[in-house]
């Protein structure tokens, strides 16, 4: 892959087989290669965007005295732009992440809404982002947390 850009997943693009029918939809490349879970510091996952879509809140990572945890894949460029026009109503920040090895990798994308309010998010949508956690083995008491977050429905 030319010109590695490491990314941050923390909702539904955890979840490859959510992120695999949106591509088809949208006949769009996505490659995400060599998944590790990683956690941001300083940061903690809410639901801050109301998506008709997802009927109710989908997830933002939000400054606070916490961690998010995801995972931190491998990708390129066009991957990023194809990534940036499913992820409507978010903007792209530069993070630094703690891998699975404690160490701490610089210059990570990761996305954040742009426009905070605060939902409950649906069940099935809660639904994805628990699946796709479990799929990268995220932290089992992480798993239990997201779990109990209130849904709309």
């Amino acid at each position: 892959m030319d010109n590695k850009i490491l990314y941050f997943a923390y909702g539904s693009n955890m979840n490859s087989k959510d992120l695999s029918e949106w591509r088809k939809k949208k006949n769009l490349k996505i490659t995400l290669k060599n998944p590790m879970v990683a956690r941001l510091a300083g940061y903690e996952i809410r639901f801050t965007q109301f998506s008709e879509l997802r009927k109710g809140g989908v997830a933002d990572v939000v400054k606070s005295n916490s961690e998010a945890w995801g995972v931190l894949f491998e990708t390129d460029e066009e991957s990023i732009k194809n990534l940036d026009k499913k992820e409507i109503g978010y903007r792209k920040i530069k993070v630094a992440v703690i891998d699975a090895n404690d160490d701490i990798v610089e210059d990570v994308i990761t996305y954040e809404v742009i426009k905070k309010g605060d939902y409950k998010p649906g069940k099935q949508y809660l639904k994805i982002i628990l699946d796709g956690a479990k799929e990268h083995n995220l932290p089992k008491w992480h798993i239990e947390k997201m779990s109990k977050v209130q849904t709309i429905n």
